[in-house]
């Protein structure tokens, strides 16, 4: 399971996104921005400016118009209309959509044939369900309001970094380049053991139930592989956990004594993977 898999979408309502958005834009830190809530938005649920560095080095500024759709299945053409235009009548810079499921081919045909009448105004990827999951992850006060919601549960706090939209892994500000949505989590490398356990249990049921029957002699053959290969791979995950752990702390400011107990984990689990391989049986 991923991080991706822990967003409850159902538990919030239409409002409750456009503010997780406003709280994503709003961490960028833009010249202006205006969250247009209720009717009479004009075409944008969010108005943003940002100021970018022009080819000759001179400061630009950019009004983007930002539409907020909150759904469940796949948004139609129908639900940019009004955004659409009022875009072609003021003539923003930029317009942003962002939708918490996905466009349909129908819809994405519809913007990409408004964009080829509406050249001058630059309409960057349409942010969808991934692209708004991570940007609501690299965002703490977004991340904190949406656990605030339930959209996520309180434990992502302790597994990513705390101000992740602001890491940097050299001096030279490359960003990290891990997907947080695909993190797995200590909690789920836990329930490995639990697998294993059930392994074992549906092996005895098999023997006990149905003794030597011919159309259960492979599975009982693969279960003692399966509980090999699972008990191999949690002391694994832990470890890479572990190193995730460290790199981000070695690139962060955090004290000597903080960073030698994640280089004690580290060895801590080094061994355990060596002490686990060494008492599998062999794999086949």
């Amino acid at each position: 399971m991923s991080i991706a898999d822990k967003f409850r979408w159902d538990a919030i309502d239409d409002e409750q996104f456009e503010e997780l958005v406003f709280k994503v834009l709003k961490s960028a830190n833009p010249q202006q921005i205006k969250w247009r809530k209720g009717p009479g938005d004009k075409g944008r649920d969010i108005q943003v400016e940002f100021r970018r560095q022009g080819a000759l080095g001179d400061d630009i500024d950019e009004t983007y118009f930002v539409e907020v759709k909150h759904y469940q299945a796949g948004v139609p053409p129908s639900a940019f209309e009004g955004s659409l235009a009022w875009a072609s009548a003021e003539q923003p810079q930029v317009l942003l959509i962002v939708v918490s499921s996905h466009l349909t081919t129908p819809c994405r045909d519809w913007l990409e044939a408004w964009h080829r009448n509406n050249s001058k105004i630059r309409v960057p990827s349409p942010w969808e369900r991934e692209e708004i999951e991570n940007e609501i992850l690299k965002s703490s006060d977004a991340r904190e309001y949406a656990i605030s919601l339930g959209l996520l549960p309180p434990f992502i706090q302790d597994l990513l970094p705390p101000s992740p939209e602001t890491f940097r892994i050299s001096e030279d500000e490359t960003i990290w380049a891990m997907e947080y949505r695909y993190w797995i989590t200590e909690e789920e490398v836990e329930k490995i053991g639990y697998v294993v356990e059930l392994l074992g249990r549906l092996q005895d049921a098999i023997r006990a139930e149905c003794g030597s029957h011919k159309y259960f002699e492979d599975v009982c053959l693969a279960i003692p592989n399966w509980s090999t290969f699972l008990t191999l791979l949690q002391p694994q995950l832990r470890l890479q956990i572990a190193i995730r752990d460290y790199l981000f702390a070695l690139n962060s400011d955090v004290p000597a004594d903080r960073m030698n107990s994640l280089v004690g984990k580290i060895k801590e689990y080094v061994e355990l993977v060596r002490q686990v391989g060494d008492g599998a049986k062999q794999i086949d």
